[in-house]
């Protein structure tokens, strides 16, 4: 039996509203796996259909857990099987089914009606009003008409009983008549006949005279009473009245019995999809490139994948490459303010040495719009902040959350771009890192990143730093409780390293510290740079398909003054295209559980460092180290106050 469920609250006052039609089935728990059987399907669902949209979304893995879709239907009726693997939610499944195939069918209705010669859209009332008045109208125009009739006929047997009560006379007058009209006259005039009884009198057959049709006159008078004492009392009595309307409603459902094929219900239970419960969690591994494209990588096919080289354009280059499980979320960033939502397990798989699939097929996306970054996102609810910039100086952070959302067919607006600019990064950040940004001309500007405004997704950002006639080449984030290089990579292929130690923290209002000293003859101008560990590496790409991969310990350490360093030999016509961290950005990098729990008790753990840091030029109090128990492993941790990038830039001796 189907499901039918009325939806909507003007469904019964204003005759519009919402139908639910929903097919009949059955779960079967079996001991290997589950099954859902359909046994009715809505009305006018084509079953081949049903079934092949249901097998498509099998083959197509757009669940997972389904093992094969069967039509046994025969001659004893209907029946869909769908098996499912044990582990699967079969309500989740079946949920998925309800919405994305016809299992489930909605029809909109107006109840338009013709109502006193015009068509009116009514409600449920008001047609059952109409309904009644109509039988009203019909049981009064029939009782009429059978009134008529009946007193129609009782008057003309009145006249045959009175014309058999003096038969002689009647017939001695009727032979003395000269032809049927005058006997008609005769009748009326001698014996007080109306003309439709005189008629009557003159058309009887003489069959008739015999005592048998005497009675079964008297008979038909009597029943003739009756009948007429019926109508008047159905025609002035309103009850009455009804209650010949229920009979015959009655009467024409025992005559037309047919059992109800559609349970009627109220409202049909909402569809909840829980799709978290409907991907099979897995650890694989998502690339983009910054043409777009992207694919999903199994662990298997990485293993296997040893010196092959990674399937790309010739002319793409690998941004990230995300250690990833099928339940994260991509963010993927591109140069015109736009961000794209992607869930990895919606990502088609591919082998590492396959050219994957552009980012389109899932997102809408411009054809000059290039990615410059990617966040691979756990959890959007992790205090964690996006830091946004672009070339022409602008700055903002958003919150993490708000970069969440439930469609996600388009890009969207991440940050207001004006026509001439373009957004150059988008990095992850919680609130403690420092900000380093490096412009075209050279110069270095360092601060807290409170200094910079949350703001919304649409915002446009504030200044980065105060650029006159210059453009930002690099921003990047760092721990400043950790020690770092930067690299400065210039436009002609040459590198200078500095300690970030070296150099002076400002005021995002400010221009900013010189870098580098130019040369008399020549202005160098800064390409890219980059705020790196001991462990990590960066990649400059050219136009002439080179590449090279470097470390800060390949490079020297320099103090502000100095000049670059010779790196790249650039040839005629071959200038950098793009360079890049080998850093994948992921909500993993910050403990934020930990973190919360030091932000609340003040203190934070740090391992010791030989090197020098930030925090080396200041007096920080020691905290005694708690006992470990015997049971725990020995491990000697210093524990000092929490001090931020903030704090330094507040003292006054700094």
């Amino acid at each position: 039996m189907k499901t039918v469920a009325v939806v909507g609250s003007q469904w019964g006052d204003e005759g519009k509203g919402k139908v639910i039609v929903r097919a009949k089935t059955e779960i079967i728990e079996e001991k290997n796996m589950n099954q859902i059987v359909v046994t009715e399907i809505p009305y006018e669902v084509n079953k081949a259909e049903l079934v092949r949209k249901i097998d498509e979304i099998r083959f197509n893995k757009n669940i997972d857990g389904i093992l094969e879709v069967r039509d046994e239907s025969d001659r004893e009726g209907l029946r869909i099987v769908i098996d499912l693997k044990k582990t699967v939610n079969v309500q989740n499944t079946l949920n998925y089914f309800y919405k994305n195939t016809d299992l489930q069918k909605n029809y909109n209705y107006n109840m338009v009606a013709i109502k006193d010669k015009r068509p009116v859209l009514m409600g449920i009332e008001e047609i059952l009003d109409g309904y009644i008045d109509h039988q009203i109208d019909v049981v009064t125009r029939a009782s009429l008409y059978d009134l008529n009739k009946a007193n129609e006929r009782l008057h003309i047997v009145d006249g045959l009983i009175k014309a058999i009560s003096i038969l002689d006379d009647v017939v001695k007058t009727i032979r003395a008549s000269k032809d049927k009209s005058d006997a008609k006259n005769n009748l009326i005039k001698q014996y007080a006949f109306s003309e439709k009884q005189a008629e009557a009198i003159v058309m009887l057959q003489l069959y008739r005279l015999t005592n048998t049709d005497i009675v079964s006159l008297q008979e038909e008078k009597a029943e003739l009473e009756k009948r007429v004492q019926r109508l008047n009392e159905i025609l002035e009595s309103d009850d009455v009245l009804r209650q010949v309307i229920i009979k015959r409603l009655k009467e024409i459902k025992q005559k037309y019995p047919m059992p109800r094929l559609t349970q009627i219900k109220e409202e049909v239970s909402e569809i909840k999809i829980d799709e978290k419960a409907m991907i099979i969690s897995e650890d694989i591994y998502v690339s983009v490139t910054r043409d777009g494209y992207i694919k999903r990588i199994s662990q298997r096919s990485m293993k296997a994948s040893t010196n092959i080289p990674f399937g790309k354009k010739e002319d793409d280059i690998l941004i990230s490459l995300h250690h990833a499980n099928t339940l994260n979320h991509v963010l993927l960033f591109t140069n015109k303010g736009n961000y794209l939502f992607v869930p990895v397990h919606k990502i088609e798989e591919f082998k590492w040495k396959d050219l994957g699939k552009h980012v389109s097929y899932l997102v809408k996306v411009g054809a000059d719009e290039k990615i410059i970054s990617s966040i691979l996102v756990q959890d959007f609810n992790l205090p964690l902040y996006v830091l946004m910039a672009t070339k022409n100086g602008q700055i903002k952070r958003t919150l993490l959350k708000d970069f969440e959302v439930s469609r996600y067919s388009k890009a969207i607006t991440c940050m207001k771009v004006k026509e001439q600019d373009t957004m150059i990064c988008a990095l992850l950040t919680d609130n403690q890192q420092g900000i380093f940004i490096v412009s075209k001309a050279g110069y270095g500007g360092l601060y807290s990143e409170q200094e910079v405004s949350i703001v919304g997704l649409k915002a446009a950002g504030i200044k980065a730093l105060n650029l006159k006639n210059d453009s930002i080449a690099a921003v990047d984030v760092f721990d400043p409780l950790e020690n770092y290089s930067v690299l400065i990579l210039s436009e002609d292929g040459q590198m200078k390293r500095l300690k970030l130690n070296d150099i002076p923290a400002c005021k995002r209002t400010t221009k900013g510290t010189t870098l580098y000293k130019n040369l008399k003859t020549k202005t160098i101008y800064v390409k890219n740079a980059f705020v790196l560990s001991s462990k990590e590496s960066a990649s400059v790409y050219t136009s002439k398909s080179k590449e090279y991969t470097f470390k800060p310990t390949d490079f020297n350490n320099a103090s502000l003054e100095s000049r670059f360093s010779s790196f790249i030999k650039l040839e005629k016509d071959e200038i950098i295209l793009w360079s890049q961290i080998n850093r994948v950005i992921t909500t993993n990098d910050y403990d934020v559980k930990q973190e919360n729990q030091n932000l609340q008790s003040g203190v934070i753990e740090l391992k010791e460092s030989k090197e020098k840091t930030l925090l080396d030029d200041f007096d920080i109090q020691e905290v005694p180290i708690k006992k470990e128990t015997s049971n725990s492993k020995k491990k000697n941790t210093i524990k000092y106050e929490k001090i931020t990038l903030e704090d330094i830039l507040n003292d006054d001796e700094f």
